[in-house]
């Protein structure tokens, strides 16, 4: 059961509002072997950047984690999802989808 539903939005905006920050290389496998492309999103909020990530699946379904992280500056938050590794993108991918990591 996913937290997430597809939506319609501008190309490059998510369901939050926020900017395409880095689109992830690999995609990452749920557990039934399904996969899902990832994203990094974020958007300013009282001179701080916020960061989530969004996966996609082939059939068009979102799902997308709370705050990932708080970052003092746009580019700091690019840094951040740069440095983000495929075990972080598991676990994120499972708390989008409200399972247990």
């Amino acid at each position: 059961m996913s937290r997430g539903t597809a939506h319609a939005r501008p190309r490059g905006v998510d369901m939050k509002g926020g900017e395409l920050i880095h689109t992830f290389s690999a995609s990452v496998t749920d557990e039934t072997g399904t996969p899902w492309r990832a994203k990094a999103y974020g958007r300013s909020a009282d001179n701080l950047w916020l960061g989530w990530i969004t996966f996609t699946n082939e059939a068009g379904e979102t799902v997308e984690t709370a705050i990932e992280t708080t970052q003092p500056a746009r580019a700091a938050l690019e840094y951040w999802a740069t440095g983000v590794e495929p075990i972080y993108l598991d676990g994120a991918l499972a708390r989008a989808r409200g399972l247990p990591v």
